[in-house]
């Protein structure tokens, strides 16, 4: 959206309107059409369920076929704002990853529902039950507090069956309950800054600092990725897989490849619009 004259607008934070979403969810009955249209187009573009696992921190080690394997006895679920995918006192042994959308974590104190905190993308719901583990944190409530959310469900008793046809998981996961080191419930994986090239050579504290925000996007052919002329978040971009082309003006200029980058000025402050449009 380009301004053709002067113009004063309202612009409301995306954090806002999901906030007050999370509180009114009824609001949603009335696009909930839309919605549905919306849910149908995500299940397309959403990464395979054995790649959002490989994402989780409690399966980042874990073997390729195994992960397959598990994700045949998963399903995908669909949420509505207000919809609650896990309550608080309910005993459940289903494992739950959050792959689209935001839950509101909610728990009961002296007759009221206070408000805990928030879990996105990414988010690991009941791991530590799901493998016969003390929990630390105590039991809740999540709500989505999207319009609306996909969950990845996961029953213990069909992960146990998997299990039994791979002993070096097996033992993969005794050593996670013996250590009880896992997710704690609500984090994800942090990406091994180490392992990307453009980043060798930093020191082990600068590395650590920035590991638990770098996060794995998936794009479909023909999605962009950065928008000439924008100004957004400033992250930037290094290839794991696949390439990209670059246009500037609407004239091709090259293709990006894996171990490539861009984006390293706006990461740095140093322009605040992108340069390019990267798809």
């Amino acid at each position: 959206v380009r301004a053709q004259t002067e113009v004063d607008a309202i612009a409301i934070p995306p954090s806002v309107i999901l906030d007050a979403l999370a509180l009114y969810p009824g609001i949603t009955g009335s696009f909930m059409g839309r919605l549905r249209e919306i849910v149908m187009q995500l299940q397309g573009s959403l990464p395979r369920p054995a790649q959002a696992l490989k994402g989780m921190q409690i399966f980042a080690s874990c073997d390729l076929p195994f992960l397959r394997a598990v994700a045949s006895v998963s399903e995908r679920k669909v949420f509505f704002a207000g919809d609650a995918c896990r309550e608080e006192g309910v005993m459940d042994d289903t494992l739950r990853v959050i792959e689209f959308g935001r839950c509101r974590v909610e728990r009961r104190q002296g007759g009221a529902v206070k408000h805990c905190g928030w879990c996105d993308v990414g988010t690991v719901l009941g791991e530590r039950r799901f493998f016969n583990m003390q929990s630390n944190w105590p039991d809740a409530s999540f709500r989505i507090a999207t319009p609306l959310a996909l969950l990845l469900f996961i029953p213990r008793q069909s992960f146990n069956g998997v299990l039994e046809n791979y002993p070096s998981e097996q033992q993969r996961f005794r050593l996670v309950k013996e250590t009880n080191k896992t997710d704690g419930g609500n984090a994800r994986r942090e990406h091994d800054a180490a392992s990307l090239s453009i980043l060798q050579g930093c020191g082990p504290g600068f590395l650590q600092a920035i590991a638990g925000c770098i996060r794995t996007v998936t794009y479909k052919i023909g999605h962009t990725i950065t928008v000439q002329g924008a100004v957004d978040s400033g992250s930037m971009y290094i290839i794991k897989g696949g390439s990209a082309e670059i246009y500037v003006n609407h004239r091709f200029v090259k293709e990006v490849h894996s171990g490539e980058s861009f984006g390293e000025l706006a990461i740095l402050g140093f322009v605040k619009r992108r340069s390019a449009v990267v798809r």
